[in-house]
């Protein structure tokens, strides 16, 4: 996922997605619905623009490579849309402790 980086971040991955599938078929049939849910834990420098920049440039070209998908790109409703990411000041001896355990 592509966003600002503030200067703490490093520079891999800093985005953890869990998913949650659904279906609406037996076991062995291909689904006529099907959904799944992510929950991405921001940082700071994302915003919901950022978030959902990627997965909707990657529904676009599944959209491309079969024009017969039907597939939405969906937050949950306010206020779980979007929570802004948080920090701590890295003063907090947790700050230092968590930066120390990654060195």
């Amino acid at each position: 996922m592509k966003f600002p980086r503030p200067s703490f971040v490093s520079q891999r991955s800093d985005v953890e997605f869990g998913s949650i599938p659904q279906r609406r078929s037996l076991l062995g049939v291909n689904p006529g619905y099907a959904e799944f849910g992510t929950d991405i834990r921001t940082v700071p420098g994302m915003s919901k623009s950022d978030v959902e920049r990627d997965p909707e440039s990657f529904l676009d070209v599944c959209r491309k490579d079969d024009p017969s998908l039907r597939v939405e790109l969906e937050f949950a409703p306010p206020p779980l849309d979007w929570i802004v990411p948080t920090e701590v000041n890295s003063d907090l001896p947790i700050a230092g402790a968590l930066a120390a355990s990654q060195k």
